[in-house]
């Protein structure tokens, strides 16, 4: 009687379950390439890469008593290489940036080219030599 109860408890959870069956399937696709199902599709689309460097503004010399932003700094990340345009040289009775820093992206080298200033006359308030620097990758912690 035991065997009899077992059999028809388990034709009954099994009335419960479903019936369709989910197989496993290996696609493999080449770029461009589509699969579809009904309620499914998939496209095998080329990696794109960055071809411009991403701009990250913050400000730089904020006015409290105006609540505004006196001068943006701007920095351009790309491809590991982070190049920032920033006051250099701040007037602080003026409240004006005197010289700021510039980056130059080259694309089809990929590559920063920084000018800063070399040497700042103070009294008349102008940049006397500027330099251009290549922007180089920065060195991480574990001295990869």
């Amino acid at each position: 009687m035991k065997k009899t109860a077992l059999i028809v408890f388990v034709l009954f959870l099994h009335s419960f379950l479903p019936f369709n069956v989910v197989t496993a399937e290996n696609i493999v696709l080449e770029p461009g390439e589509s699969y579809n199902t009904p309620d499914l599709e998939i496209m095998c689309v080329e990696k794109r890469r960055a071809r411009e460097p991403v701009v990250i503004k913050d400000c730089q010399f904020w006015d409290d008593y105006n609540e505004k932003c006196l001068f943006e700094r701007k920095t351009y990340v790309f491809n590991g290489l982070e190049c920032i345009e920033e006051c250099q040289y701040w007037d602080r009775y003026k409240k004006s940036c005197e010289f700021a820093t510039s980056c130059d992206f080259h694309s089809s080298q990929k590559i920063f080219m920084l000018k800063k200033c070399a040497l700042f006359d103070s009294y008349d308030h102008k940049c006397k030599r500027v330099e251009e620097i290549l922007v180089k990758r920065k060195k991480n912690h574990r001295g990869r």
